[in-house]
């Protein structure tokens, strides 16, 4: 584990005891999956949290306290999950068709 990585955990921690937040709290800020936050939580991580979330989760919840973010009122809505596309199975090129 790299340097960076266990203190962006540590922040994270202490992110979390600060506001009191359990991992779901967390990964409906951040719109990712309970799993992933334990997953950065827990102690044989082999991805750390990016430093993009901890800010993106450290603003969110001091703006919480107040909020506001940058004097603008603002509210998350969730992103809808995409669809997924089931693939047909292509014919063979050439050849006569049945």
């Amino acid at each position: 584990m790299k340097r960076s990585s266990q203190a962006n955990l540590k922040r994270l921690r202490a992110l979390m005891k600060k506001y009191d937040l359990k991992g779901d709290d967390v990964a409906q800020r951040l719109g990712v999956t309970t799993r992933r936050v334990y997953g950065w939580l827990s102690v044989g991580q082999t991805t750390p949290i990016p430093n993009t979330k901890l800010q993106l989760l450290g603003l969110l919840l001091r703006s919480q306290e107040n909020g506001r973010v940058g004097g603008l009122a603002f509210r998350l809505v969730p992103t809808p999950k995409k669809k997924r596309v089931r693939r047909t199975k292509q014919r063979p090129r050439g050849g006569r068709r049945k």
